[in-house]
């Protein structure tokens, strides 16, 4: 996983929320973009505690009975939209830190 200055949002309001989902299951959705990654990359992805470091930007404001969500900008089309992951708390986004752009 690259190194550079992650882009995160404070209090979006222009994303979907897909599905709650573990640290776990943000590997599998990592993976399964990039199909047949090199090894040391797809065992980095698949390193929890590589993961944890990668999303600390979100992962540090995580607060008691927070969740982390896929996500999704509501607009999308042929060459726009992006995917990320979302810091809910109390049903609401407080936090989006983008992954994807298509």
């Amino acid at each position: 996983m690259e190194t550079r200055v992650q882009q995160v949002r404070s209090n979006p309001d222009d994303i979907e929320l897909v599905r709650e989902v573990s640290l776990r299951q943000v590997s599998d959705w990592l993976l399964s973009f990039m199909g047949e990654a090199p090894d040391p990359l797809a065992d980095r992805i698949r390193d929890l505690e590589a993961l944890k470091e990668h999303f600390s930007p979100i992962l540090s404001r995580m607060q008691e009975g927070d969740t982390m969500w896929l996500a999704r900008s509501q607009q999308r089309g042929a060459l726009y939209g992006h995917e990320g992951i979302a810091l809910v708390r109390n049903g609401e986004s407080v936090e989006y830190m983008r992954v994807w752009n298509h």
